[in-house]
C-alpha cells in the first residue's frame, strides 16, 4: 500500500501493520479470490497529510501482488 508522505498510519487496525516515512506498507494479510477491504486508520499518525479516501476493495488472484494507492 501506497500513502505519499503518510507515516504512522495503521492498516485495518493492525497496530504492527503501519506506513513507513515514505507512507509505504506492507500487507500481508490478503486472501486470495476475495474481496479484501483495506482500511487506512490516521488516528495515530503524526503525519500532516490529508486523505481522498481511506478504503480500498481488492480481489487478487493466488500468488498477485497488489499496488494499492
Amino acid at each position: 500500500l501506497d500513502a505519499p508522505g503518510l507515516e504512522g498510519a495503521h492498516i485495518n487496525g493492525q497496530k504492527y501493520n503501519r506506513t513507513n516515512s515514505k507512507g509505504q506498507v506492507v500487507y500481508d494479510l490478503i486472501i486470495p479470490h476475495r474481496e479484501n477491504h483495506l482500511v487506512v486508520d490516521i488516528a495515530n499518525s503524526e503525519s500532516e497529510t490529508e486523505l481522498q479516501g481511506n478504503r480500498q476493495i481488492i480481489a487478487p488472484y493466488r500468488g498477485a501482488v497488489s499496488y494499492v494507492q
